[in-house]
């Protein structure tokens, strides 16, 4: 679990120096066996209030329920590292 002054999350924008909302983050949560680069690269992060949308941040409508089908293929778009 990550948190402390210098983690910050910035949305909007493919650069952190120039434009983009910029948010605090709480907590970041990371899985037990993320292994760099290439297994359970994925984390989820709580920051500081709220996003706020506009044209260059928008929700992602999640499915309602439990999904239970451990094994689907399931397609993701995203980017983004660590500074």
């Amino acid at each position: 679990i990550l948190a402390g002054n210098d983690c910050w999350a910035t949305a909007g924008s493919n650069y952190l120096d120039t434009s983009g909302d910029h948010y605090k983050i709480e907590r970041a949560f990371i899985p037990h066996n993320y292994t760099d680069f290439s297994q359970n690269d994925i984390a989820l992060l709580r920051i500081v209030g709220q996003f706020q949308f506009h044209q260059y941040v928008s929700k992602v409508n999640l499915p309602m329920g439990r999904f239970e089908d451990y094994n689907a293929h399931i397609d993701f778009a995203g980017w983004g590292y660590i500074v």
